[in-house]
Parts: C-alpha cells; sequence; structure tokens
C-alpha cells in the first residue's frame, strides 16, 4: 500500500496534521498537563490524540522503508517527536 509514493505522502500529511493542530490546544504544554493532572486527576485529552499522530507518522515512515530501502529513516520523525514533547527542546526553534 505505501510503495506508491503518493499513497505514501497523502498517509504522511494526514499523521502529520495533527501534530501541527493540536499544540494551539495545548496538547504539548507541560504546565497544562500538570495542572490537569492535579486538579482533574489525568493528562489533557489533546495529548493522547499529539501523540498519537507522532506515532502514526513514526509507523507510516517505518513501513515505507521496506520500500526504498533506507533503514535509517525512522529516526528522523522520532527525533522530532522528542523534540516536539520536550518541554525545553519544543522552544529551540523560537
Amino acid at each position: 500500500m505505501l510503495k506508491s509514493a503518493p499513497i505514501y505522502l497523502v498517509a504522511y500529511l494526514l499523521c502529520m496534521f495533527p501534530s501541527y493542530l493540536l499544540p494551539w490546544l495545548g496538547s504539548n504544554s507541560a504546565a497544562a498537563n500538570a495542572i490537569l493532572t492535579i486538579g482533574a486527576g489525568g493528562m489533557n485529552p489533546f495529548f493522547w490524540l499529539h501523540l498519537g499522530s507522532l506515532f502514526a507518522v513514526c509507523a507510516v515512515v517505518w513501513l515505507r522503508t521496506d520500500y526504498i530501502g533506507k533503514k535509517w529513516l525512522p529516526a528522523v520523525p522520532a527525533v522530532a517527536a522528542i523534540f516536539d514533547l520536550l518541554p525545553l527542546l519544543s522552544i529551540i526553534p523560537f
């Protein structure tokens, strides 16, 4: 299924889009997650959607590596996910 480049591109973009939209809703905010964990007894639900979308991007890229032969490629979205979710690393581009 992911052998076709257009299908891969659409799958990648559909999985990546929430990782750009959800931070506006506080999904990767350490402060918001701490307040919600203490006050409401659970994590921000948008955090789990954000984490799932980042995992889906990693999975799509990992499945694509069998077809293109670049076994190192899944490391790129994995490192991006780490930078996106860790509080001090997520402000580096700014």
